[in-house]
C-alpha cells in the first residue's frame, strides 16, 4: 500500500517525484468557478480514495485547517466544508470557528448559508448546552434544517438555565432559541418555567413569533396545549401565521376527541378537517361535516387562480420539518424581440441568487394575499389517507369535486390550483380504492397542477403513486401509458419511471416491461428495453459486458456497452455504500463515502435505508 500511496501522490501532484511532494490544497473550493486546480482534484480523488485513504483523509484535513483563508473566498470554502465533516476532530473544528469568526458575507442570505456549514463542522462533537450557546452568540437571522442534525440532548435544568439568559432577547435570538429548544428535544412538557413562557408568547401580540412558539408546545404535549387553546377560545384564521393555524388545530385535534365535532370543526383549519374526522374514528356523519366544508372552499366560484410569479416545488418527504415548506424557481423573463440590446444587457447582468430572493419575496407575499382571499387549501399537503374516508362516506361530493376533469375545464384547472395537494390526496385515494376514477383524476391533475410535488429520489410524486397503487387492471394500463413516448420520451423521463418502479417495490413490473420490448420487432423498442435495463436497481457485480472486448461494430453495440455501464456504476455504487457502512475508522469511512458519492445516483435510494437498517450501525 505504500508504494500505491507515493504513486498516487505523484500522479496527483503532476510534479513527478519532486522532494516537496504535497497538494497546494490552499488553491482548492476557493472561487465560484472551478479552477484547475479544482479539476485536476476532482479528477485523481477517487484514485485516492480506492489506493490511499490514509492520504486522501492527509490532504483534506489540511484544507480545513487551512490558516489564511482570504476573506473573498470564505463563503466558497465554508459551503463545501460539512462534505468533509467524517474528517473534523478538534482541530478542524477549532480552524472551522476561526474562518467563520474571520469575516461576514455582504449578502445576509449567503452568511447564514456559510455560518451555518461551518457551526456544523464546529459544533457537532459538543454537547447540548454548548451548541446552543454557540449558535445563539453566532446571531444567525434563523436556523437551517440542518442544524437539527448534529443537535445533542439538553436535559431540564440545562433548558431552564439557557432560557433565564434568552428569554428577554431581541426576537430573532427569541425565535432561534425556540428553534434550536425543538431540535435538541429539550423536555418542554416537564418544565414549568419553559412552558409558561412558550404559552407566554402563543397568547401574547407578537405575532411573528407564534408560527415556531405553537409548534413546540403542540410537539410537546398536543393535548395539553390544545385544552389551552380551547379556553382561551382560539380558532384558527385565514390571514393568521400558517404554523399556528396547522400546530394549533393539530392540538385542537388531540385535546377535543370527546367534544361534538360539529363545535370543533369551525375552529379546525380547512386541510386539517378530514385528518380530525380520521382521528375521532371515521365517523360516516362527522366525515360529511368535515368533506362539506371542504367543499365550500373546493367549489368556490368567486376565488381566482392564484399566481405566484415563479415556479413552486414542494418536497412531499419533507412533512416532520414543519408544514408550508416550498422552493422557488423564478421564471426567465420573456425576451423582446424589439429590444435586442436590452435583451443582451439583462442576459449579461443575470445575478442567479438575486433573483431568487426576489421571485421568493414575490411568491411568499402572492401567497398571503390568495390565502387571506379565502384561498385557505392553497399550497396545504393533504395525504391520501385523510381522503380515503370521503371516498367510503361522500362520494357525491368526490364527484363534484371530479367535475370538469376529463375535459380539463378552465374550472376545474382552477379549482386543482386553489388546493393541489387536496386533489393529490384525492387522486391517490382513488386510485387505491376505485382505480377507475382515480387514473381519470390523474391524468386530469397531470395536465392541471402547476406546482411540482416531489416524493422520494426527487421523482415527481404523480408518478410515485401509480406504482404505491395496487395493480388493477386501470392501473396496469396507466403504467403503459407513463412507458409510453407522450410521457417518456427521453432518457430522463425513463430514468425517472424506472427509479419510481424501484423505488416502490415494482421492479418485477419493470423487468416485465424490459422483457416485452426485448423481444418486440420493432427496432426502437428493444433500445428501449436496453435503456431500462441500465435503468434497473440491485445489480451486481461484475457486469461483463460494460468492457466489452474488440471495437463496437454497431449502434446497437454501443446502446448495449452504455446500458451495461449504468448498470456497473449503480453495482459500484452498491458496495461501496456497503464498505462505508462497515468501515472501521474515519479515513476509511470518507474514502468509501467518496467512491460512494461518486458512483450513485438517484437509484441508491432503493437500497441505502434498508442497508443501513440492517448493519445497524451506531458508531458515530
Amino acid at each position: 500500500m505504500a508504494g500505491s500511496e507515493l504513486r498516487t501522490a505523484a500522479v496527483v501532484r503532476g510534479r513527478g517525484t519532486r522532494s516537496d511532494r504535497h497538494v497546494d490544497f490552499s488553491k482548492l473550493d476557493r472561487s465560484s468557478g472551478n479552477t484547475v486546480e479544482d479539476h485536476n482534484f476532482q479528477i485523481f480523488e477517487p484514485a485516492l480514495a480506492r489506493c490511499a485513504p490514509e492520504l486522501l483523509a492527509k490532504i483534506t484535513r489540511a484544507k480545513l485547517t487551512q490558516a489564511d483563508v482570504p476573506a473573498d473566498s470564505r463563503y466558497w470554502r465554508a459551503i463545501t466544508g460539512a462534505e468533509h465533516l467524517l474528517l473534523t476532530g478538534p482541530v478542524e473544528a477549532a480552524a472551522a470557528r476561526a474562518l467563520r469568526l474571520s469575516s461576514r458575507e455582504p449578502q445576509s442570505s449567503n452568511e447564514l448559508y456559510a455560518s451555518t456549514q461551518l457551526l456544523l463542522l464546529e459544533l457537532h462533537s459538543e454537547n447540548g448546552v454548548r451548541q446552543i450557546e454557540t449558535l445563539m452568540a453566532a446571531e444567525l437571522p434563523g436556523i437551517l434544517l440542518t442544524v437539527a442534525d448534529i443537535q445533542q440532548p439538553v436535559m431540564q435544568e440545562e433548558a431552564e438555565a439557557l432560557l433565564a439568559r434568552y428569554r428577554s432577547g431581541p426576537q430573532v435570538q427569541r425565535r432561534n432559541f425556540i428553534v434550536l429548544l425543538l431540535g435538541s428535544g429539550a423536555p418542554i412538557e416537564k418544565s414549568e418555567a419553559l412552558w409558561n413562557w412558550l404559552e407566554e408568547i402563543v397568547d401574547g401580540p407578537n405575532s411573528e413569533l407564534h408560527g415556531v412558539a405553537f409548534h413546540a408546545l403542540a410537539s410537546a404535549d398536543g393535548v395539553r396545549f390544545g385544552r389551552h387553546l380551547m379556553n382561551r377560545d382560539w380558532a384558527w384564521s385565514p390571514d393568521g401565521d400558517f404554523w399556528a393555524n396547522d400546530y394549533g388545530s393539530g392540538a385542537l385535534i388531540k385535546a377535543t376527541v370527546a367534544t361534538p365535532f360539529d363545535q370543533v370543526a369551525p375552529r379546525l383549519a380547512p386541510w386539517r378537517l378530514l385528518e380530525a374526522a380520521r382521528e375521532r374514528g371515521e365517523d360516516p356523519g362527522e366525515v360529511r361535516l368535515a368533506a362539506s366544508i371542504l367543499n365550500d372552499v373546493l367549489a368556490a366560484d368567486r376565488l381566482a387562480r392564484p399566481d405566484p410569479g415563479a415556479i413552486l416545488t414542494i418536497d412531499r418527504t419533507l412533512q416532520g420539518a414543519g408544514p408550508f415548506l416550498f422552493s422557488v424557481t423564478p421564471i426567465d423573463a420573456p425576451q423582446d424581440p424589439n429590444d435586442v440590446a436590452g435583451n443582451l444587457h439583462r442576459a449579461l447582468d443575470n445575478d442567479p441568487a438575486a433573483n431568487v430572493r426576489r421571485a421568493f419575496s414575490t411568491a411568499v407575499e402572492r401567497i398571503r394575499r390568495a390565502r387571506a382571499s379565502g384561498a385557505s387549501l392553497y399550497l396545504s399537503n393533504m395525504s391520501a389517507e385523510d381522503m380515503v374516508p370521503v371516498v367510503r362516506h361522500a362520494p357525491d361530493l368526490v364527484e363534484l369535486w371530479l367535475q370538469g376533469a376529463p375535459e380539463r375545464t378552465d374550472d376545474f384547472r382552477r379549482r386543482v390550483i386553489l388546493a393541489e395537494g387536496a386533489f393529490l390526496g384525492l387522486c391517490e385515494a382513488l386510485l387505491h380504492h376505485h382505480p377507475d376514477r382515480g387514473v381519470l383524476l390523474w391524468r386530469g391533475l397531470k395536465h392541471s397542477l402547476t406546482t411540482r410535488f416531489i416524493g422520494k429520489a426527487e421523482i415527481d410524486d404523480l408518478i410515485h403513486m401509480v406504482f404505491r397503487a395496487p395493480t388493477s387492471p386501470a392501473l396496469v394500463g396507466l403504467k403503459e401509458e407513463l412507458l409510453g413516448l407522450e410521457h417518456s420520451g427521453t432518457d430522463k423521463d425513463l430514468f425517472e419511471l424506472a427509479a419510481a418502479a424501484n423505488l416502490n417495490g415494482q421492479g418485477e413490473w419493470l423487468a416485465a416491461m424490459i422483457a416485452a420490448d426485448a423481444a418486440s420487432p420493432i427496432s426502437w423498442r428493444r433500445k428501449r428495453a436496453l435503456v431500462l435495463e441500465g435503468f434497473t436497481a440491485g445489480n451486481g457485480l461484475p457486469q461483463p459486458l460494460a468492457w466489452p472486448e474488440g471495437p463496437l461494430r454497431t449502434a446497437h453495440d454501443d446502446l448495449k456497452r452504455r446500458s451495461a455501464r449504468f448498470r456497473s456504476l449503480e453495482a459500484c455504487a452498491h458496495h461501496w455504500w456497503r464498505r462505508y457502512l462497515a468501515a472501521p475508522d474515519a479515513e476509511t469511512a470518507y474514502a468509501a463515502w467518496v467512491l460512494f458519492s461518486r458512483a450513485a445516483d438517484r437509484r441508491a435510494w432503493a437500497w441505502i435505508q434498508p442497508d443501513a437498517d440492517t448493519g445497524n450501525n451506531t458508531d458515530a
